[in-house]
């Protein structure tokens, strides 16, 4: 038998605004920017709500991140073709970019260096998308298993929507996500890593 829950129930309503809260305020002012008392106040809450749902700024931090991240993509169906999923996943992320995502991925890559276990924690998170579109990229090629060469590819094709989205600010059409995806799958047939078999 299941032991009944102590307490209230957590308010859904109160999580997004906190999640939304943090968002903005990581976005538009940095890691540095986000404190339990600028989030509180800004999603009109109590410190201690959020400390309930949270130990710390970093788990807090990851947690947005990670629920932005997925909010991108639900609801989305990439199907089975990898082109496809591979052209849906780049639109979602660069959906992600230009809605405050370019903003907090700059404030993450500076907070790293002072915080190495927040950088773990990106490296993992980083590690696992990588993977999703390296098996789309590797199936789309047909390819018995992922490569190094795959990998690279994969890591050229996000640095381009980085570049574009993040560092200079720019819209990405979904007509030039597709190419970039037609290229990556070609230029990953054509061309190899130097000194590769």
């Amino acid at each position: 038998m299941t032991p009944a829950r102590r307490g209230r129930p957590r308010d859904a309503g109160l999580d997004e605004a906190i999640m939304a809260s943090g968002w903005k305020l990581l976005s538009e002012a940095g890691y540095e920017g986000v404190t339990f008392d600028a989030v509180a106040d800004l999603a009109g809450c109590s410190r201690p709500a959020i400390y309930r749902r949270f130990h710390d700024k970093r788990e807090l931090v990851m947690a947005i991140v990670e629920a932005v991240a997925r909010a991108y993509e639900e609801g989305r169906d990439f199907g089975e073709e990898p082109r496809q999923e591979l052209i849906g996943r780049l639109i979602a992320f660069v959906g992600y970019l230009q809605s405050g995502g370019a903003g907090a991925i700059v404030a993450l890559s500076q907070a790293r260096r002072a915080d190495p276990g927040l950088g773990g924690l990106l490296e993992a998170l980083f590690a696992r998308e990588r993977t999703v579109y390296a098996e789309a990229l590797r199936r789309a090629r047909g390819e018995p298993r992922v490569s190094d060469e795959i990998l690279l590819q994969v890591e050229a094709m996000l640095g381009a929507v980085l570049f574009r989205a993040a560092l200079r600010s720019q819209p990405m059409a979904a007509e030039e996500v597709m190419a970039l995806v037609d290229m990556t799958i070609s230029g990953a047939r054509d061309h190899r890593l130097a000194g590769a078999p």
